[in-house]
């Protein structure tokens, strides 16, 4: 696939709109054939392209372009190109390989939300690696003015592994609030077990540095590495030291206990979102880069045959009633 084409199919994807008054966003469909997502890392379902609260755009393409031959992104003075499996936006979320150290080359392992996977040979499973799709199952699409349902059916056909899989965008009557809502029912002879996070790319339009802010519930008890000196961290809050240029990233652990609540902001503007978890954290990790802040809690999901699991995340967003838009 070439670069033009693939931005072609982005712009023809099928998408669909949200609106309580207050909140609008755009998500994409889950398509087989012609969604704008067809990867193999992310959860096919729920990717936000835009979230607008006055006036402040939250979410969008961090990228300039796609390239296949890409293997996660670059970042030039030019521009930022990625990948096709990380290719993905909002509050994408990606969930764990499961059965594929024990899948033989040309045996199927599980990733939630796009399927059954093929594994190619006998070399560690790799997120930004393309695998063959043996089974993605059905998707079905349920929406109204304020909510869209997701439900992917994955039918076991002799791998051990059959799951109903509902995640629910829903925005609340009246508030600056977007609800992520997930239904995993195991219909398959196998364990259902894996970590998810929630990648949380946030775009603002504005160059990731020292205006903004990320705070946890907890005091956070590791210091930046090395790898990660454009960082720093007081108390409960990670910041960066200054603006973030071409090739330059953070990426750190955000270590502490504490429940899953957290706050990213922009200082100088006052715009920015929280987010609540109902689920105990795993481990909470930060990456960015100038076009975006992505703040990664991983929690742990388990569905044993016959089970069912529920989870979800609360955000929050804020920005102050009246502000002249940013420059890019």
């Amino acid at each position: 696939m070439t670069v033009a084409l693939a931005l072609l199919l982005a712009a023809a994807a099928p998408t669909g709109e949200l609106s309580n008054g207050r909140i609008s966003l755009s998500y994409y469909l889950p398509d087989a054939a012609a969604g704008y997502y067809r990867g193999t890392r992310f959860d096919w379902a729920g990717l936000v392209s835009r979230l607008e609260y006055r006036g402040q755009r939250f979410y969008g393409p961090w990228y300039d372009r796609i390239d296949p031959a890409v293997r996660d992104f670059t970042d030039t003075p030019d521009a930022i190109t990625v990948g096709t499996n990380s290719s993905a936006m909002g509050p994408a979320e990606e969930f764990a390989a499961i059965g594929y150290d024990e899948a033989a080359p040309g045996a199927t392992f599980l990733k939630i939300g796009v399927g059954l996977l093929r594994r190619a040979d006998d070399k560690p499973y790799n997120q930004f690696r393309s695998y063959d799709v043996a089974d993605a199952g059905q998707w079905s699409v349920a929406a109204d003015r304020r909510h869209v349902s997701f439900t992917q059916t994955l039918r076991d056909r002799g791998s051990g592994y059959g799951y109903v899989y509902t995640k629910t965008l829903r925005l609340v009557a009246g508030k600056a609030e977007l609800r992520v809502e997930h239904v995993l029912r195991n219909t398959g002879q196998r364990m259902i077990a894996a970590d998810v996070y929630s990648h949380n790319f946030l775009v603002t339009g504005l160059n990731t540095g020292p205006d903004f802010a990320i705070t946890a519930p907890y005091a956070i008890t590791n210091a930046p590495p090395r790898s990660a000196a454009l960082a720093t961290v007081t108390g409960h809050r990670v910041g960066f030291t200054r603006p973030l240029t071409p090739g330059e990233r953070v990426f750190m652990p955000v270590e502490g206990k504490g429940p899953y609540d957290f706050r990213v902001e922009n200082l100088r503007t006052g715009a920015g979102f929280t987010v609540k978890g109902d689920r105990p954290i795993e481990r909470v990790v930060l990456w960015s880069i100038r076009t975006t802040i992505s703040l990664e809690p991983f929690i742990a999901i388990r569905a044993a045959p016959g089970q069912e699991t529920r989870w979800s995340y609360r955000y929050r967003y804020f920005a102050p009633a009246s502000r002249r838009r940013p420059r890019h």
